[in-house]
């Protein structure tokens, strides 16, 4: 059941700007004046006094995020200077490679002596590891600001305070509710969805590393209605091996894109490491591959991060993408219950629920567990509802919009007084208890046994291991 891999068409998604009770966020904000009143006394990221004397002419940039605010809000031709990894918006670029605009270093490693020669008036940076930088410069009598965001919140009130210090506000302010209304209509699509698939974001390969708490990617899976496996993890950035990942089953996995190798590589790297095969996401082929600058860089771009993400954990809520969801239940509702579905092997969860992402399309559906002998009894599949009214174990089910299909099963001649019982399956866990006169889907398939003891009480049933 591999699936296409999913194209992201950002320039075509369709936003509504529509309201939400769960999540709201504001949507305009106060213009300023057309001109900032100068000069500003600002508090920087660090905790510093700052001021502003009077709207700079001659930035230099010293993060690519920083960069790309200033382009944004129309602030560009006032920047002197970036760093090598400074490589959007293409103008930069082009800047560079022109030599209007000069290259003053990395990072972490910027040439102080380049910067101090092209007599800035504002420098902007960025983040911890840059402190010791910002002593350096401002002791050589540099005015420097530093943005230390944490949230993708502070990141657009940082894109207001650059507008305010540039004399840019307005531009600004467009930029934050355009950004604004584009976070609110995913949150408004997201916010009445059950199903939240599990996700995990690989930072790297050698050795495995994925995004945990406190990151941008964090947030952003959070919002597009996915559990990032790693969201208990101590570190930002956590390290990982492979048992971790197969144990925590994601049904997603994202691969931040920093090579130019194709998705469908990328892919087969992942398919082929040891034990992977058993990964939800490697059986249905929901692996995706995403341009780590959208969710990494703190500028504008991070909402096209967001957007990305929710296209690929909720694409069935993107009707231009020709998913839906496709819920198989089993009544009653029973754990571990195996279902092929176009020929790869899935099981109920702990509330008797399977749920899939498929492309539209015709899917071969068929129930693994048909039938079941208990004490003097056996247990049954009777027959399919919902999308289905068929009573054949296996039926072919055309997708066409969100679809709800039923296992129903009934009990024949089944013996109950102090019966005691043996399940087994090839799939584990456990099956929770059911009323008597309800139904217990399973068939011994081999492998791997699981014995439930089935203890009757009245008119109950509890299942105990």
């Amino acid at each position: 059941m591999k699936s296409k891999t999913l194209v992201l068409c950002l320039g075509a998604l369709v936003i509504l700007l529509v309201g939400s009770q769960l999540f709201q966020v504001q949507r305009s904000v106060a213009q300023q004046d057309s001109s900032t009143q100068f000069p500003l006394y600002l508090v920087d990221g660090f905790g510093r006094n700052v001021t502003i004397e009077r709207a700079p002419e001659r930035i230099i940039s010293l993060s690519p995020g920083n960069t790309e605010i200033l382009f944004a809000i129309g602030a560009g031709t006032k920047v002197v200077g970036v760093t090598r990894y400074c490589d959007y918006p293409p103008e930069v670029v082009a800047k560079v490679q022109n030599g209007s605009l000069n290259v003053v270093g990395g990072w972490t490693d910027p040439n102080i002596e380049v910067i101090v020669s092209l007599h800035p008036d504002l420098i902007l940076t960025s983040g911890d590891l840059q402190k010791d930088i910002v002593t350096n410069l401002e002791a050589k009598g540099l005015t420097v600001f530093t943005l230390a965001p944490r949230s993708i919140w502070d990141i657009m009130q940082n894109i207001q305070l650059v507008g305010r210090i540039t004399d840019c506000s307005k531009a600004a302010d467009e930029i934050v509710n355009e950004m604004k209304g584009r976070i609110q209509t995913i949150v408004d699509r997201i916010q009445d969805v059950a199903y939240k698939p599990r996700v995990y974001f690989e930072v790297y390969y050698d050795p495995l590393m994925g995004a945990g708490p406190g990151t941008y990617v964090n947030d952003l899976i959070e919002l597009a209605g996915g559990i990032n496996i790693l969201s208990d993890s101590k570190a930002p950035y956590p390290m990982v091996n492979s048992e971790t990942i197969i144990q925590l089953d994601p049904q997603i996995i994202i691969v931040g894109r920093h090579a130019n190798a194709p998705i469908e590589e990328t892919k087969t790297g992942i398919e082929s490491r040891p034990g992977w095969t058993s990964i939800s996401a490697v059986r249905n082929g929901r692996i995706y591959e995403i341009d780590e600058n959208i969710v990494y860089r703190d500028g504008p771009r991070l909402v096209d991060g967001l957007e990305a993400l929710a296209l690929m954990i909720h694409p069935e809520l993107f009707p231009e993408t020709g998913f839906h969801k496709l819920v198989i239940q089993t009544s009653p509702r029973l754990s571990n219950i195996g279902f092929s579905i176009n020929g790869v092997n899935e099981r109920t969860d702990a509330n008797g629920t399977i749920t899939q992402i498929l492309r539209r399309g015709s899917y071969t559906v068929r129930i693994l567990n048909q039938s079941l002998s208990i004490g003097s009894g056996k247990i049954e599949f009777l027959q399919w509802t919902g999308a289905s009214s068929e009573r054949n174990p296996e039926l072919i089910l055309d997708i066409e919009n969100d679809t709800n299909l039923t296992a129903n099963y009934r009990s024949l001649n089944a013996t109950t007084s102090g019966a005691t019982s043996t399940l087994t399956t090839d799939f584990g866990g456990v099956i929770p208890g059911f009323p008597v006169g309800s139904v217990i889907a399973g068939l011994a398939l081999g492998g791997v046994f699981l014995v439930l003891k089935r203890q009757i009480r009245r008119k109950s049933v509890s299942c105990l291991l």
